[in-house]
């Protein structure tokens, strides 16, 4: 017979969730996140479920400053994972950028500048 965690020991396993998911976020390690989202999300359920327990509710105060500190490390790993995004999109830019210069080959035009023409095949010093 499993036992409900309490709600101290569920804001245990929230913090701990949220200091794995920080450590994924500062190591590049993004294929690892959704397994940690899942544990998240759990959490949160759980955390949920014992909020509506009256019981619970009587003793909030008791708890409010490891609410606190949830939300900091939550809104942290936000900041980080913003971050993460940023930078894959900035990578993903500029690999584009470096495929669609490879495809402009070295043909000029009579003054010397390089004609950029998106997908363009060049076949006997013509853009075709």
């Amino acid at each position: 017979m499993s036992t409900k965690p309490s709600l101290n020991e569920t804001l245990d396993h929230l913090l701990e969730v949220l200091d794995r998911e920080k450590a994924l976020l500062l190591a590049g390690q993004y294929d690892k996140l959704a397994e940690v989202a899942k544990d998240k999300e759990h959490s949160v359920a759980d955390l949920d479920r014992l909020l509506v327990d009256q019981n619970n509710v009587k003793q909030l105060s008791a708890y409010m400053a490891r609410f606190s500190k949830v939300t900091k490390f939550a809104q942290e790993n936000e900041q980080l994972l913003n971050a993460a995004r940023g930078g894959v999109s900035s990578a993903q830019v500029r690999i584009k950028n470096i495929l669609n210069r490879s495809r402009n080959v070295g043909v000029y035009s009579l003054d010397g500048n390089k004609p950029l023409v998106p997908d363009a095949g060049i076949t006997r010093g013509k853009m075709a």
